[in-house]
């Protein structure tokens, strides 16, 4: 993948692609590559792992919400992404995993090999496995720094969990810790409580999986440093 984003790789029937399809028959057709034209923390994701793969990636290009894409067509937003992959032929770029699953007939989308050597495709089970695995060791406070935290770089030399997707993230909500408002930061805190103790299973339907207890807890205990005028502004648990 980062010889084809980096415009090293550009025709689907390369030796180095025919080498991983050996059953495929594929086409003499240039690739288009698709990317974000805005910073994103798809982006983000998807170059960390490139990085990862790649010392020629990590070197030249590297892990940014925005980077300096070698080549490819540039599409606003995950939609546009899939929109310009949806209507441009021989076309592949990195998307959000609930944009294929709403559109299962205009979107295809490959699997991708994890430490383990498995290729292993984004679903429910495969990402929720990388989240178990990728955040069970020591995570910050709520209110510490997380710049360093990644699921991608803690599963990508795993090699005893098959099943991992090896391009799993957090998706990550910013609040303030001391509210300017009562009332507003009272309905702040019961609703991140309420999404993260009951709504986890409410975005399953297109790929997101719910945190593991860890993860719950380490959220709760910062959900109640949440304050207003010095005094926690969560009442209940």
């Amino acid at each position: 993948m980062a010889g084809i984003f980096m415009g090293n790789i550009t025709m689907w029937n390369d030796p180095a692609i025919a080498a991983l399809n050996p059953t495929a028959t594929l086409p003499a057709h240039a690739i288009t590559v698709v990317h974000r034209s805005d910073a994103s923390g798809t982006m983000f994701a998807f170059t960390n792992f490139l990085s990862d793969s790649s010392a020629a990636w990590k070197t030249k290009i590297g892990t940014a919400t925005l980077p300096n894409w070698p080549v490819g067509l540039g599409c606003k937003g995950n939609e546009g992404v899939a929109g310009c992959i949806e209507n441009t032929q021989y076309a592949i770029g990195p998307l959000e995993i609930a944009y294929a699953i709403v559109n299962p007939s205009l979107i295809s989308y490959g699997a991708v090999a994890n430490g383990a050597g498995n290729y292993v495709l984004a679903n429910l089970t495969n990402v929720a496995a990388a989240v178990a695995a990728g955040a069970s060791g020591p995570l910050p406070a709520g209110n510490g720094v997380w710049s360093s935290v990644s699921i991608i770089n803690n599963i990508f030399n795993d090699t005893t969990h098959s099943t991992v997707y090896p391009i799993t993230t957090f998706t990550y909500v910013v609040v303030y810790q001391i509210q300017a408002s009562q009332t507003q930061g009272t309905a702040l805190v019961n609703f991140l409580w309420w999404v993260v103790n009951n709504a986890q299973s409410a975005g399953t339907s297109i790929g997101y999986v719910p945190l593991p207890s860890n993860v719950v807890s380490l959220d709760d205990a910062t959900i109640k440093t949440i304050t207003y005028n010095g005094t926690p502004l969560l009442v209940g648990p």
